[in-house]
């Protein structure tokens, strides 16, 4: 009954389920994942109505990654993602972006899918973000 109730609240509300979209996330990284250096973190932000998607290296593993370690399973893992989901392009700096990078140098970089696509450099990345709104793509 709680699973019937969740679907119909969804519905009414026109709200993202957490679990879908983790499942989606860990379905479409499932290669980068069954290498154990890598972690996943699905993250409600109730400020900013949206979930933040964080791929980087677990804890064991601290340390930084390479683009071109990733980019093969990571674009099309965006790309699928922005044709389910509706990504914020407003919040993360000043220009439309949905992705954040962020460099074990403390630097950040903002970038939207179509940049990350040609987006061809990167050493020294802790972490990878995307913010999702918490609504479901009409």
């Amino acid at each position: 009954m709680r699973y019937l109730k969740r679907i119909f609240e969804n519905d009414l509300y026109n709200q993202v389920d957490s679990d879908e979209l983790k499942d989606f996330c860990e379905t479409y990284l499932a290669y980068l994942l069954d290498d154990t250096s890598f972690k996943l973190e699905v993250i409600e932000s109730a400020r900013w109505d949206s979930y933040l998607i964080w791929l980087g290296k677990s804890r064991q593993e601290k340390g930084s990654f390479k683009w071109n370690d990733i980019k093969d399973y990571y674009i099309p893992f965006v790309t699928m993602l922005s044709r389910e989901y509706d990504l914020e392009y407003k919040r993360l700096d000043q220009r439309t972006s949905s992705i954040v990078i962020n460099f074990v140098s403390g630097n950040q970089i903002y970038l939207t899918v179509d940049e990350i696509k040609d987006w061809d450099s990167g050493n020294g990345i802790k972490e990878i973000g995307i913010v999702v709104k918490n609504t479901v793509k009409q």
